[in-house]
């Protein structure tokens, strides 16, 4: 029956969205007030998030609205108590005429007894109120900070990349945890396969000292391995390390040209990108000779200014063929060779 009333819910939902709320519409939105009204705790903050803001034909009603999520809350619904203390956290509504003081007490409250009910992002918002009010280095504050950790603990298990990643500034710093780099880089890494950006920064500001000093191969293994994880700011900056003399010089040159003409870790620059895809392709890379080949078939003009005296080897003609005696016979392929492992006997 929940599941078939949560289903109910987003059909009306749908049906709002469409058009103005029709006599059918309206009937499902009265039931669903009734159940609501009944005392279903979901169905209290699935109404009360209704009410916040209103939606087409129903009004906001903030007075309501707060007053349904305090019931949802009250009777343990974990998404409710939550948000609750969000609220109390910030002061809602953000102008006068507030409905809810701010109140860093109560959103403590509410956060803590959402994430021991297992909401993992109550236990993220708990610990990032700890943490953002957290000052001196006295006992309480280094116990309030061991407790933050316990709880991002559970929120970065549960999956949360924002959880994972303020986990790891905390084994970054070794605040309220051991420090751990290697620890921290696995959760930075984590939260950035799960799509969250700050972790890539956070991950480049703590490891460039240490990528400074790797070797040219550690450093192309470690730029593709983080390039296809889709963490292309730190791929980038492992490329760019590469010593020019090195026989990794090529493929790390075609991977920034790559970069560049996508947008792929720094900006979007097509000048670049050909500069580096020309380099490349001098250098022999097959993978740059084919995609260089078809730009010079669009924009013959793609390289001019770049190099006082274009070698002939740089013709569209000439660069297929080359390309062509490596295997890279179609873009698809020229892309694909870009990624394989670093290895003796690679194509690039």
């Amino acid at each position: 029956m929940k599941h078939l009333f949560h289903t109910l819910f987003l059909l009306l939902l749908s049906v709002i969205a469409l058009r103005a709320m029709t006599p059918e519409a309206r009937r499902s939105y009265e039931a669903f007030e009734r159940k609501a009204e009944s005392g279903d705790p979901e169905s209290l903050y699935r109404l009360s998030a209704l009410l916040e803001r209103g939606f087409d034909t129903i009004p906001a009603d903030t007075a309501r609205s707060v007053s349904l999520l305090k019931r949802s809350a009250r009777a343990g619904y974990a998404p409710a108590m939550n948000y609750l203390g969000f609220l109390y956290q910030t002061g809602f509504p953000a102008n006068s005429g507030r409905f809810l003081d701010e109140n860093r007490d109560s959103a403590l409250m509410w956060m803590r007894g959402a994430a021991d009910l297992g909401d993992a992002k109550a236990a993220h918002n708990l610990a990032y109120l700890i943490l953002s009010s957290s000052g001196d280095n006295d006992s309480s504050c280094a116990a309030q900070d061991s407790l933050a950790a316990a709880y991002l603990g559970r929120a970065a298990d549960a999956g949360l990349p924002q959880s994972m990643t303020l986990l790891a500034d905390l084994y970054a710093r070794g605040k309220a945890v051991p420090c751990d780099t290697a620890r921290a880089v696995s959760l930075y890494e984590n939260a950035i396969s799960r799509g969250f950006p700050d972790a890539e920064a956070r991950l480049v500001n703590m490891m460039a000292s240490r990528w400074s000093r790797y070797t040219s191969s550690d450093s192309l293994d470690e730029a593709l391995r983080y390039w296809n994880l889709g963490a292309y700011a730190a791929a980038v900056s492992l490329l760019r390390q590469i010593d020019p003399s090195e026989p990794q010089t090529a493929r790390a040159y075609v991977l920034l040209g790559h970069a560049a003409s996508r947008g792929l870790g720094m900006p979007y620059d097509h000048r670049l990108a050909n500069e580096y895809f020309a380099r490349a392709a001098i250098l022999g890379n097959p993978s740059a000779q084919f995609i260089l080949a078809e730009t010079l078939e669009i924009f013959p003009d793609a390289l001019n200014g770049l190099f006082p005296d274009l070698p002939d080897s740089l013709t569209p003609a000439a660069l297929r063929a080359s390309a062509a005696r490596a295997g890279i016979t179609s873009a698809e392929a020229a892309v694909a060779a870009l990624l394989l492992p670093v290895s003796a006997d690679a194509p690039i």
